[in-house]
């Protein structure tokens, strides 16, 4: 046994409880890939969002104020912290081969795309649609409605990109 570990242990039997591997700590700030928390009257930084340090394609950021379950990766020494339970979430992002889902609750919006083609672009495609074809058929005098020619193209270009999104 190592002369720390031999330290550690002897801690721990004063102290007749182990360093604790998991707590519950609130969140006091918190960026894209940590979060400062305080524990006690201890506060604690560089806690991790994602258990690697590359991230990866899920991400729950908490929201300051909230409570966080901590899992103590470097087994009680509180070097490698990361999150891994959040009572109320900020941001909630999921990103899986080009599809990603954003829900933003600071900014209350949400956003989806799927390989380049966003929800936001779809729907703005349709109220141009809606525009050409209000347009046409409102022609003073006419008894014929008009659709502009791009409207059938666009209604094709629409449809493609809006299967391409869903399941």
């Amino acid at each position: 046994m190592s002369e720390y570990a031999e330290i550690k242990r002897l801690i721990n039997i004063m102290s007749e409880r182990p360093l604790e591997q998991m707590f519950t700590a609130e969140v006091l700030s918190c960026s894209e890939v940590d979060c400062k928390v305080m524990l006690g009257t201890m506060e604690l930084s560089g806690v991790k969002l994602f258990s690697v340090e590359a991230g990866g394609g899920f991400l729950i950021k908490p929201a300051v104020g909230s409570m966080v379950t901590i899992a103590d990766l470097s087994k009680g020494l509180q070097r490698d912290l990361s999150i891994v339970k959040v009572d109320k979430a900020e941001q909630i992002l999921i990103e899986i081969d080009g599809l990603k889902i954003d829900i933003d609750g600071v900014a209350k919006k949400i956003e989806i795309s799927s390989n380049g083609i966003t929800l936001k672009d779809l729907f703005t495609k349709i109220q141009h649609m809606i525009d050409a074809l209000t347009k046409g058929v409102l022609v003073q005098g006419s008894t014929l409605a008009v659709v502009a020619p791009t409207v059938p193209l666009d209604l094709i270009d629409f449809e493609t990109q809006f299967k391409t999104l869903l399941k």
